[in-house]
């Protein structure tokens, strides 16, 4: 699969309890929705559990992909990992790397699936503005892992892909009853 195939990029940084239990993450229940939905081929899932890895993920560049997602454990002040937290700074200059500026008509959006991605949101903003047309984060600081499974299987198991961003962000929020995930443009 070359990097020029990919149009979603999946980054996980699992825990060491999925790890050691052997716990389906939240990207590898998305990989296996875009699997059903054909596009396997065009799905790479990344498990990264340091600083090192995180940056290694920038190894290639993805200039087709349409969607990447971030999912990790956050804070205020950035992402961990199993062995090191990563500032929100730290995750702009990988995505940076990851992703060549658009161009055209071309949309991509970053998806950012932890607590405290609001903050995510604020900080990276300005840094991706070039390279993405927007980013989805969760209302809420703190975001309980069945909310966070939900979320995702209505975005990535019903959304069809070309369709505009506010549809499917409505009708999760119409499903919880209340604003829970948002979208903002860059």
């Amino acid at each position: 699969m070359a990097p020029s195939d990919i149009a979603f990029v999946l980054i996980q940084s699992p825990d060491d309890d999925e790890i050691a239990q052997l716990i389906a993450t939240q990207c590898a229940a998305i990989a296996a929705m875009l699997h059903r939905r054909d596009l396997a081929y065009e799905t790479l899932h990344i498990n990264v559990v340091s600083r090192q890895s995180f940056y290694d993920v920038a190894a290639h560049l993805y200039g087709n992909a349409e969607i990447v997602h971030v999912a990790a454990h956050g804070d205020e002040a950035g992402i961990d990992t199993m062995r090191d937290a990563l500032t929100w700074e730290d995750v702009g200059a990988v995505l940076t790397k990851l992703v060549p500026p658009l161009s055209g008509k071309a949309k991509r959006v970053l998806c950012l699936s932890c607590c405290y991605s609001r903050c995510g949101y604020r900080a990276l903003r300005k840094t991706l503005q070039s390279r993405f047309t927007g980013i989805y984060c969760f209302r809420d600081n703190e975001v309980y892992f069945d909310t966070i499974m939900m979320v995702w299987s209505m975005f990535y198991g019903t959304k069809p892909l070309g369709q505009p961003a506010s549809k499917i962000k409505k009708r999760i929020n119409r499903f919880f009853g209340r604003r829970t995930l948002e979208y903002h443009r860059l």
